[in-house]
């Protein structure tokens, strides 16, 4: 979630994409729908490597859930930490899903050019593939003309629908916290990101369809209320300004859900 938030509200033009870095050693262009521009190598001790302007610096790329890859990031010359370019968990089941794109952000930068290099740390092999999207410079300050970016937030279903799935209230809170989390990361690096939270207007007994999981006419209209209220709004909510320093306390991954 948070990977797609800063892909979506990070301009292009704030972006340096991997087949554009500098590279050593064997790197091939990604074409994928979501990271074009990108880059992958399973070949180990192969960089990529840019220079990127901010106070934080932001990596994306692709997870791949039948890889083992692994990357080092490196910035100013300064490891900060080995990442897996596998998923964080073990997929459900029901998933049919491979790919999805993830986010880290290192925080705490002086405000000025930082070089950074992205390292294949894995072994040589076909299995251990790293999927370099972009890096990207922010300084927290809003950006002008950014894309204006709106996320909903997650509704309760029937109770039916809840226990078929073994959902529970304190789930869906749980996910609304961590979306509004990553709305804040967002708003903290200077995007223009946007929550709209659909509870508790969002009525389970009046806005579900039959299935008790899918809107019906009146639950589409709570919600397209929500994020047309989200987007003509001036600015995002004063809330997520007193979460800035905690939310960028440390590397972030956002995963795709």
């Amino acid at each position: 979630h948070l990977a797609l938030l800063l892909h979506s509200g990070i301009p292009a033009a704030k972006k340096v994409f991997g087949a554009s870095m500098a590279t050593v050693g064997t790197w091939a262009s990604l074409s994928d729908t979501i990271a074009n521009q990108g880059a992958h190598s399973s070949t180990n001790n192969s960089k990529k490597s840019a220079t990127v302007t901010g106070s934080s610096v932001v990596v994306s790329g692709l997870w791949n859930s039948t890889q083992s890859g692994a990357f080092e990031v490196l910035i100013d010359g300064v490891s900060r930490g080995t990442f897996s370019g596998s998923t964080p968990g073990a997929l459900p089941a029901s998933s049919n899903q491979v790919w999805g794109p993830f986010a880290l952000v290192f925080a705490g930068l002086n405000n000025a050019a930082h070089s950074v290099e992205i390292r294949v740390a894995s072994a040589t092999g076909a299995a251990n593939c790293v999927y370099l999207h972009y890096v990207a410079g922010l300084d927290g300050l809003p950006i002008e003309n950014a894309p204006k970016v709106v996320t909903t937030g997650v509704y309760h279903f029937t109770t039916a629908a809840d226990a078929a799935r073994s959902i529970t209230a304190g789930r869906v809170d749980r996910m609304n916290a961590y979306l509004e989390r990553n709305v804040a990361i967002s708003v903290a690096l200077g995007l223009d990101v946007r929550f709209a939270q659909l509870l508790p207007d969002f009525d389970k007994t009046t806005c579900l369809g039959p299935d008790g999981i899918h809107p019906n006419s009146t639950g589409d209209g709570v919600i397209a209320g929500k994020v047309i209220a989200a987007m003509e709004a001036t600015s995002s909510p004063s809330w997520y300004s007193a979460q800035i320093p905690a939310v960028l306390a440390r590397p972030l991954a956002g995963h795709v859900y």
